[in-house]
């Protein structure tokens, strides 16, 4: 049932790692957007 969710899913730990520092930089600058 879960095949079709893992098969997106990717291969590379290392791309958790970039995707939650992306994160972090696109909150930051929210919260940066909102203080103007």
């Amino acid at each position: 049932m879960l095949n079709w969710f893992r098969a997106l899913l990717p291969r590379e730990d290392k791309f958790f790692d970039l995707f939650e520092r992306h994160s972090r930089i696109l909150v930051a600058g929210a919260e940066a957007l909102q203080k103007l």
